[in-house]
């Protein structure tokens, strides 16, 4: 309820105020891959523009480095921005690892330019005879940009953050929401991360399962986000970012830090509007007007697993969100083109999905 318009790449066709390119275009577009970036872009500026001729109209972005970048003719009716030069030191994972390893602990690392990124090279830098390691480009969301790397041939542009590949270990994610005053910790999330064609992709939510974690390693998680957290608010940051972390060996290590919204952003706002409390985009514009809310946390009962990119998108089939519970019938769980579903059983979730065995992985 707190927009009266939206322009988004998906939903469901319920609300004429709603443009969704999923709908209009009748397919999926996977925008983690740059060969839509033309598609989604031209869509945008389409309707961002029919829709800033409204009087009193102001866009909040899901990104809002995309608003800083291209859509400069928006900015003065865009809220929710912070400047850009603090957001491009932040999506550069490079700077943003440097910056956080003298704050908390970051895993070892070396900065490769690509040309030297071979196997044999990697092994001897790192002391090791792990075969994996984990190349990171300086920008990518979603898995984009970031490799499992075992010798197999690479883009040898640019520099790459590279670590050791780390068996068993625990992705994690964090919401914070930073006001002038306060850092926010949200409930945590596993990251499911799927290894597809030797790229580690995004591709859900464990909120069910960051609860069977050690407690003393939630704590220390969640200190260290908060932590983080801290640091940007002085550095003058505000509303809502994402902290990636990683358990490895009974420790947390830094990862990156997304100054945006994020894919579970989705699954912890229908924990938050289910408890009468305010979506993460009102309580984001309220950390920039300063207005004053109460905030109860919200313990989130959610799982969310992401299916239908690719050659699964040749058909076109609007799903809604399915939701399961602790009666429901696996059978019934419809294979389509495209499907989000929210689970709430981490069991069930390992049922349907026992075949992937790349999960919890990075």
């Amino acid at each position: 309820d707190f927009f009266d318009y939206a322009v988004v790449i998906f939903g469901n066709d319920t609300n004429s105020n709603y443009k969704i390119l999923n709908v209009l275009t009748r397919k999926n577009i996977d925008h983690n891959n740059f060969k839509n970036d033309d598609t989604i872009g031209l869509f945008n500026q389409r309707y961002t523009k029919e829709t800033a001729q409204k009087s009193n109209v102001r866009f909040m972005f899901y990104n809002p480095h995309i608003a800083l970048k291209h859509y400069q003719h928006l900015l003065d009716k865009t809220v929710c921005l912070n400047s850009i030069k603090l957001i491009e030191e932040l999506e550069s994972k490079i700077k943003t690892r440097e910056h956080y390893k003298a704050i908390v602990p970051t895993l070892p690392h070396q900065i490769l330019d690509g040309n030297v990124c071979k196997l044999d090279n990697l092994k001897q830098l790192f002391k090791t005879n792990n075969n994996r390691f984990v190349l990171q480009k300086d920008n990518g969301s979603g898995g984009s940009g970031t490799i499992l790397y075992s010798g197999q041939e690479i883009d040898k542009n640019g520099q790459y953050l590279v670590t050791q590949y780390c068996e068993n270990s625990i992705p994690i994610n964090t919401h914070l929401l930073i006001t002038k005053n306060e850092v926010i910790v949200m409930p945590s999330s596993i990251q499911i991360i799927e290894s597809q064609g030797n790229h580690l992709k995004y591709k859900g939510c464990d909120f069910i399962g960051y609860k069977n974690i050690d407690h003393e390693l939630q704590t220390k998680e969640l200190n260290y986000a908060k932590t983080i957290g801290e640091d940007l608010q002085k550095r003058g940051y505000l509303g809502i970012v994402g902290i990636d972390s990683i358990i490895v060996d009974e420790e947390v290590y830094f990862i990156e830090i997304n100054p945006r919204f994020q894919n579970s952003s989705t699954i912890l706002n229908k924990c938050l509007v289910e408890h009468n409390l305010p979506s993460l985009q009102e309580i984001n514009y309220y950390c920039f007007t300063g207005k004053k809310f109460d905030f109860d946390y919200c313990d989130v009962d959610y799982s969310s697993y992401v299916e239908g990119y690719g050659e699964y998108n040749r058909a076109f089939q609007i799903k809604p969100i399915m939701t399961l519970d602790y009666n429901s019938n696996i059978d019934e769980i419809e294979q389509g083109s495209y499907k989000r579903t929210l689970i709430f059983d981490k069991s069930i979730y390992e049922l349907i999905h026992k075949d992937k065995t790349e999960t919890y992985k990075i």
